[in-house]
């Protein structure tokens, strides 16, 4: 999906998925009266991932964890919930996380998405200027089958505020050790 997106635009969606499912998680709890239960880690983004990468091709076919059990995928995450469910205990969580998954879907969530305009603005920044050298890192027109570097990017000319220019990237090869370790810390932060 990071590919298909970009590596701001991928962090900057598990981020707002992790606060919309931990908000939700917690209102629902704290008005069901439901104390006791917990959010499991990052399982319910895991489920919301699922659902939206899912129905961008709802019919095409999915195995089943393993099993030789072909499963359209516009099915695919409510019988995986179903089977975690079969083998874990009826889990909120994850049913926030796949409620979530589909509001994104159905567009409920567009509000909150990042453009490619600002995540080209956002890979210049921090914590994004770090890593964006990492050859994993997939920038803003990487993911759209070109490079949209904003203007600073390009050696040589001066950057105007809010200015977006195009230019050829080339990424140095890092161990992706960085990568990982930031988008684990980003993934941690938005879960808590």
């Amino acid at each position: 999906m990071e590919k298909q997106i970009g590596t701001v635009k991928m962090a900057h969606r598990m981020i707002t998925l992790g606060v919309f499912i931990n908000t939700i998680f917690t209102f629902i709890c704290g008005v069901g009266g439901l104390e006791r239960q917990m959010s499991i880690g990052l399982w319910p983004l895991v489920f919301a991932e699922i659902v939206i990468e899912c129905m961008e091709s709802p019919d095409s076919a999915r195995g089943l964890c393993c099993l030789p059990i072909q499963i359209p995928s516009k099915w695919y995450p409510v019988v995986l919930l179903l089977l975690f469910s079969l083998f874990f205990g009826i889990q909120l969580s994850f049913f926030v996380g796949l409620g979530v998954g589909y509001m994104h879907h159905f567009g409920l969530l567009n509000w909150a998405d990042l453009g490619a305009a600002k995540a080209t603005v956002w890979e210049e920044r921090v914590p994004f200027r770090s890593v964006s050298s990492i050859s994993s890192f997939v920038t803003a027109g990487g993911a759209m089958g070109g490079s949209i570097l904003p203007t600073s990017a390009q050696r040589g000319a001066p950057r105007e505020e809010g200015s977006v220019g195009t230019a050829i990237q080339t990424n140095s090869s890092n161990a992706n050790v960085r990568t990982v370790t930031f988008l684990f810390l980003c993934f941690f932060f938005s879960c808590k």
